[in-house]
C-alpha cells in the first residue's frame, strides 16, 4: 500500500501545474477568500457557502495542494465555522 502513494515532491507533474494552471491571482483567491468572507458584511449568505462546498471544495483543495498550502485549508475551515457559528447565533 504504500507504493501507492507517492510524496508530492515525487510527482513531478505538480511542479508543472503549479506554473502552467495557477494564476498568481488564482492562488491569492484560493488562500485568502475565507477571510475576505468572513470579515465582509455577509448576512445570510449560507445558500452561497452551500454551494461552495457543493460544487468547489474539492477543487479548491487540490489547488491549495498543488501549491503547497493544504495546510491552512483547515484553519481556514475552521474560521469559517466560527462565522457560521455567530452568523446563526445573532439571527
Amino acid at each position: 500500500m504504500d507504493k501507492e502513494w507517492s510524496a508530492k515532491t515525487n510527482v513531478s507533474y505538480l511542479a508543472e501545474r503549479r506554473c502552467g494552471d495557477i494564476s498568481e491571482s488564482l492562488a491569492y483567491a484560493c488562500s485568502s477568500w475565507v477571510l475576505h468572507f468572513t470579515y465582509a458584511d455577509n448576512n445570510n449568505e449560507s445558500a452561497e457557502l452551500k454551494h461552495f462546498f457543493q460544487k468547489h471544495l474539492l477543487r479548491w483543495m487540490d489547488c491549495l495542494s498543488i501549491l503547497g498550502k493544504l495546510g491552512i485549508a483547515m484553519n481556514l475551515l475552521y474560521k469559517l465555522e466560527s462565522w457560521a457559528n455567530v452568523s446563526n447565533s445573532c439571527c
